[in-house]
């Protein structure tokens, strides 16, 4: 007996999986900060807006699809945090990332020691 799993599944984790593959390697092997600042937000709005369309799509057979979704806004709220706290290092190009939530933040690049 085998389950497959419905269409929309196997649509939402090709989705989830390239998107996730091609922002990290961007990040990771991009060095224009500058572009990296502008693509960023975008990269985090189109993650959580493919979480919650996920979530809303699956959980129409559950008991309570609103609450789950009102999980999934939260989390994605939550999530978007990172364009709060993740940097970019003008000089060396590099992502700077845990920075601090509510203390304050880095002032110098960790891996070129440049002022950010």
């Amino acid at each position: 007996m085998s389950a497959t799993p419905p269409a929309s599944v196997v649509v939402f984790m090709v989705l989830w999986t390239a998107l996730a593959a091609g922002s990290a390697a961007f990040l990771r092997l991009s060095r224009n900060a500058r572009l990296k600042r502008r693509v960023f937000p975008w990269i985090m709005v189109a993650t959580g807006a493919l979480f919650v369309v996920a979530i809303a799509t699956t959980t129409g057979s559950t008991r309570r699809p609103a609450l789950l979704l009102l999980f999934a806004v939260t989390a994605v709220a939550v999530f978007g945090l990172n364009i709060r706290t993740t940097r970019f290092c003008g000089a060396c190009g590099r992502t700077v990332f845990n920075q601090p939530l509510l203390t304050t933040k880095a002032s110098h690049c960790p891996y070129c020691g440049a002022k950010l």
